[in-house]
């Protein structure tokens, strides 16, 4: 497991600044959204810009993922499976 946090705090700064990223570009976004004089083509270009933020954001989580997976054995994958079908079935 000690391996795992150590992936995490590699990971951690740079999933922060991301998550911080989309924060601002969504606040950018909302703002001209609000701002009934911005252009459409305006208003489009900053929904790409937020768009791409979100998948830095969500490559790096996988990557992340990816990186503690290799860490474990099968049988651990296959109890973190189990756990995680045990939360997502509600029980």
């Amino acid at each position: 497991m000690r391996s795992l946090e150590q992936i995490f705090a590699r990971n951690q700064q740079t999933l922060a600044d991301l998550e911080a990223d989309v924060k601002k570009k969504r606040a950018d976004f909302d703002v001209l959204l609000a701002d009934d004089r911005d252009d459409d083509k305006r208003i489009m270009a900053e929904v790409d810009l937020l768009e791409q933020a979100r998948a830095d954001l969500g490559k790096a989580r996988v990557t992340m993922l990816l990186a503690m997976r290799k860490n474990l054995t099968q049988a651990q994958r296959q109890k973190l499976r189990g756990e995680h079908e045990r939360r997502e079935g509600g029980d």
